[in-house]
Order: structure tokens, then C-alpha cells, then sequence
């Protein structure tokens, strides 16, 4: 069980570093946002820099692992 949680928590941290990566170096593309509510959230979500802040937890909580 321990070989089991350790390779769990290496795995959930090596998620948490592609992504909280990917909020600042941007090598995942995404497809523009479709309708008009969806272009709302992410301008909101953009001048906000919450997009940012939240990139920034993911990489830290990756460090911590």
C-alpha cells in the first residue's frame, strides 16, 4: 500500500505541474471559447489575472509534492 500511495501522490503531482505550467508557457492549445456566455467568463477570468493566481497554486502545490 505504501509503493501504492507514493506513485499516486508522484502522479498527482506530475498533473499538477503540466498544468499550473501550461497556464503560463500555454503548450496544451485550447479551442476558442463557443457562444457569447463563455467569452464573457474568460475575459472575466482574464482581466481578473485569477487565471494567473489559480497557475501559479497549481505549480506551487506541484513544488510541495
Amino acid at each position: 500500500m505504501k509503493i501504492a500511495s507514493t506513485i499516486a501522490r508522484y502522479l498527482l503531482g506530475l498533473i499538477f505541474l503540466v498544468f499550473g505550467l501550461n497556464g503560463f508557457l500555454h503548450f496544451i492549445p485550447m479551442p476558442p471559447p463557443k457562444g457569447l456566455a463563455a467569452q464573457q467568463f474568460g475575459g472575466a477570468i482574464f482581466m481578473s489575472h485569477f487565471g494567473w493566481s489559480s497557475s501559479a497554486f497549481r505549480f506551487l502545490a506541484a513544488c510541495c509534492f
